[in-house]
């Protein structure tokens, strides 16, 4: 609808939303993963410690990724909108996407964490930039 109706301020939050997810929570999130190589919880993988810079998934445990892409969609779009159903419906969603990850034994509580914070500093540089106006 932005560019059909040429919504200028819409086209930019679109816009700037993307640019910044791809780089917090595809490049940076996963070249944390990369870089620590943390192993998963789950004992099945047979991951134990650290093993940096590997490339198997089963050492890419912090920061989660699910977690950094669902807040850092999630936080825009709760402080674009500012509506109190919306807000804690998105807020609802992070918190089980969280929980997900810990239940199924894929993140410990400090990757969800990590992952909560890579994506609220998504969320934040988006606001910033996009913060002039208003929709």
């Amino acid at each position: 609808f932005g560019l059909l109706g040429r919504n200028r301020p819409l086209v930019r939050f679109v816009l700037v939303f993307a640019a910044v997810q791809i780089c917090i929570s595809a490049i940076l999130v996963q070249i944390t993963k990369i870089s620590l190589g943390r192993a998963r919880p789950l004992p099945a993988l047979e991951g134990n410690g650290w093993s940096p810079f590997s490339l198997k998934g089963k050492f890419h445990s912090f920061p989660s990724g699910h977690t950094s892409e669902i807040s850092g969609a999630a936080f825009p779009l709760a402080n674009r909108y500012r509506r109190a159903r919306l807000s804690l419906f998105l807020g609802l969603v992070v918190a089980l996407i969280g929980f997900t990850r810990i239940y199924l034994c894929m993140h410990y509580i400090s990757d969800v964490a990590g992952g909560l914070a890579a994506g609220v500093l998504a969320g934040l540089l988006t606001h910033h930039l996009c913060s002039r106006e208003q929709p």
